[in-house]
C-alpha cells in the first residue's frame, strides 16, 4: 500500500527528493524542515546502524568467545561502514561495482535460507510454530513487531528520490510498486520466520555514532517510531493532493482507500507503543524531532547568520563538489 502511494506522489509531483518535496507541496516548510532533520540525524543513521551491527553479529558467529561481549561486534560493524563509506567517497562507479555484487550475494544466500527453510519444514522440523504468537495479542506488541519485521522490506520509498533521473518515471515507478517486492517477500518468507537461519546484510553509508552507544533492538525501535510517523505525513499528502492536484493527469491512480487505510495504520504504529508500552527510545525520537526546531527558527526562519559558517558551507561545497540549484526546475 506505502509502495503504490509513493508510486503515484511521484506521478503527481516528478522532482527528486523524496519525501521532502511531497511534505513541502503538502505540508508546509517545517514539517519539510523536521522531515529533513529527522532523516538525517535519525533515520538514515540509525537504519545503517542496525543493518551493521546485524552484519556484525553474523560475523561474530564465526569465531568462539568467553561469553557474549559486544565489542567485537561493534568493531566489525565501524570497520564495515568506515570501508563502504570510503568507497563510496572514491568512486560512485566502484560504489555501484560494489553495491551490485553485495546484492547478488545477499539475493544468494538469502535463496539458499529459503530452501534450507523448505527441506526443514519437510523434514518435519515445525516446533518454532508451537505456541508462535503466545503473549503477542497486546496493541504495542503488534506495533513493535511490525517496527521489526518490516525493517527487512524497507527501501521501497528510496526510487522516488531520483524521480526527475528516470527516463519513464510513470513506468518505472508503477513498475517497482507493482513487482518490486515479489522477489524480496519470497526470499525473506523462510528466512525470517520458518527457520531461525541469520542473514547477511550489507549497507554502505556512515552511522558509527549510533553503532558505538546502540544495540539492534533499541535502535530498530528508535527507528521504527520515527519512520512510521514520516510515512503517515507522506501519504496524507496523497490525501491533500487529490483535492489541491485535481488536474495533474494520473496515467497510475491508486484506490483512495488504500492511501486511507495505510495512513491509519502508520497512525495506529505510532500511537499503540506509546500509549501501551511507553519505552525510552520513543521519547529520544520525540526529543530529536523537537530539536529540529531549535534550528529552523533561527536560521531558517529569521535566517540568522553565524561568522564563519558561510566560508564552511562553501569550503563543503567545493570538497564535496556540490552546490544547490541556483533555479526551481520546471514540472
Amino acid at each position: 500500500m506505502g509502495a503504490l502511494s509513493y508510486a503515484e506522489l511521484g506521478i503527481v509531483l516528478p522532482k527528486s527528493g523524496g519525501e521532502y518535496i511531497y511534505i513541502k507541496e503538502g505540508l508546509g516548510d517545517i514539517p519539510a524542515f523536521l522531515y529533513a532533520w529527522i532523516s538525517i540525524i535519525v533515520i538514515r543513521t540509525a537504519s545503517i546502524a542496525v543493518v551493521a551491527l546485524t552484519f556484525g553479529e553474523n560475523m561474530a558467529t564465526l569465531f568462539h568467545y568467553c561469553g557474549s561481549p559486544a565489542l567485537p561486534i561493534k568493531l566489525v560493524a565501524a570497520v564495515v561502514i568506515v570501508t563502504l563509506g570510503v568507497i563510496n567517497s572514491y568512486s560512485t562507479s566502484l560504489a555501484g561495482r560494489t553495491q551490485v555484487i553485495f546484492t547478488f550475494v545477499k539475493l544468494a544466500s538469502l535463496t539458499v535460507i529459503s530452501i534450507g527453510g523448505i527441506v526443514k519444514l519437510i523434514q518435519g522440523n515445525t516446533d518454532q510454530f508451537k505456541n508462535s504468537f503466545e503473549g503477542t495479542t497486546s496493541l504495542s506488541n503488534v506495533a513493535m513487531s511490525f517496527y521489526t519485521a518490516i525493517f527487512a522490506y524497507g527501501g521501497w520509498q528510496n526510487i522516488n528520490f531520483v524521480t526527475e533521473e528516470l527516463k519513464n518515471p510513470v513506468k518505472a515507478l508503477y513498475a517497482a510498486a507493482r513487482e518490486g517486492h515479489f522477489p524480496e517477500v519470497l526470499s525473506y518468507i523462510h528466512c525470517k520466520y520458518y527457520t531461525p537461519f541469520p542473514s547477511i546484510v550489507f549497507t554502505i553509508v556512515i552511522s558509527l555514532f549510533m553503532v558505538i552507544p546502540g544495540d539492534i533492538g533499541s535502535l530498530v525501535d528508535f527507528l521504527g517510531f520515527t519512520t512510521w510517523l514520516v510515512y503517515a505525513m507522506t501519504v496524507a499528502c496523497l490525501l491533500i493532493f487529490r483535492y489541491t492536484k485535481k488536474h495533474v493527469e494520473r496515467p497510475f491512480k491508486v484506490p483512495i482507500v488504500i492511501p486511507v487505510l495505510f495512513v491509519l495504520i502508520c497512525i495506529y504504529l505510532v500511537i499503540a507503543p506509546l500509549v501501551e508500552n511507553p519505552q525510552i527510545e520513543f521519547l529520544y525520537a520525540t526529543l530529536s524531532i523537537v530539536a529540529g526546531l531549535i534550528f529552523y527558527f533561527p536560521f531558517v526562519y529569521f535566517k540568522v547568520k553565524i561568522k564563519g559558517f558561510e566560508l564552511l558551507t562553501t569550503s563543503v561545497q567545493l570538497l564535496c563538489e556540490v552546490v544547490p540549484c541556483p533555479y526551481e526546475p520546471e514540472t
